[in-house]
């Protein structure tokens, strides 16, 4: 799911070649899939130079699609220290496992929360935050009461839900039942670490990289997708942004994982449009001068 960076390998001859009425600049970033941790530098640094592009494209895969919209990616994990004892001796520990649970428990009546009351937007294939608990353990024996459960869980939320609100409703949570383990004995806490945290994209859809990218050849279209990309980090610096790429991320992160080959031709096209728009005119030699 990498074509995009392909084509525009491939593409680096025209493109050095051509006499640009402005720049095209080419970011590289790395791990964007553990929280686009890769692209947060590059994006300060783009800033801090001063650059202002009146536009990016992120080509993550979309179908060649105009994306204007993704949901922001959250992933925290939780873990509670609890204090061991032995099965028959109950009140002599601080069972961590079970105020997991609680904390799951609460993760999934919020996630409730928003499939039931929103707010929604119908441009997702799923119109409204989404949160979900996806791993817990805990534990060490049957006849031992545990002193060490963690759970991870994300959600990823619409550009209207306020993210840093939302997240500080699970810190309270985890707060709430660190004060009830230590209650049972003190030296009982939770631990609540952000592992991950990329915005959202929203952009307008009167935005001028809009109306370029469909110049260009990607299909301009009001669907937004559930998936993370870079985009919102762009977007937030105040680069308008938005996701086109070839492949379907239907077959992405899948065994046998592949991309039609007229999504490459398609991405070629758009490339080969992009720089023949932003050209004054052919590169003149210079050579004798």
């Amino acid at each position: 799911m990498k074509s995009f960076i392909g084509v525009i390998l491939a593409k680096l001859p025209e493109l050095a070649a051509a006499n640009l009425k402005e720049p095209i600049h080419l970011a590289f970033s790395y791990d964007e899939e553990v929280g686009c941790v890769g692209a947060i530098d590059l994006v300060d640094k783009i800033t801090e130079a001063g650059v202002a592009p009146r536009g990016c494209i992120v080509g993550e895969p979309s179908s060649m699609r105009v994306v204007r919209g993704h949901k922001s990616m959250n992933v925290f994990r939780v873990d509670f220290h609890g204090v061991a004892a032995h099965s028959s001796l109950t009140p002599e520990g601080v069972n961590s496992i079970a105020y997991a649970a609680e904390f799951v428990t609460f993760v999934h009546a919020v996630a409730a929360e928003f499939r039931t009351e929103g707010p929604f937007d119908e441009n997702y294939v799923v119109p409204f935050t989404t949160v979900t608990a996806n791993t817990i353990s805990g534990g060490i024996a049957v006849n031992t009461i545990p002193a060490e459960a963690s759970v991870q869980f994300e959600f990823r939320s619409l550009g209207s839900v306020d993210r840093e609100a939302l997240v500080e409703r699970f810190r309270a949570e985890a707060a709430r039942l660190e004060r009830m383990m230590r209650a049972e004995n003190d030296s009982a806490h939770v631990d609540f670490t952000v592992e991950a945290a990329a915005p959202g994209c929203e952009t307008p859809a009167d935005a001028d990289i809009v109306s370029l990218a469909g110049q260009w050849g990607g299909v301009v279209s009001d669907d937004k997708v559930t998936y993370g990309t870079e985009a919102g980090l762009f977007s937030n610096a105040g680069i308008p942004t938005v996701v086109c790429g070839p492949g379907d991320i239907a077959q992405a992160h899948a065994p046998d994982e592949y991309i039609e080959l007229e999504q490459i031709a398609a991405c070629e096209a758009f490339i080969g449009n992009l720089i023949t728009d932003l050209s004054a005119g052919t590169k003149h030699s210079t050579e004798g001068e």
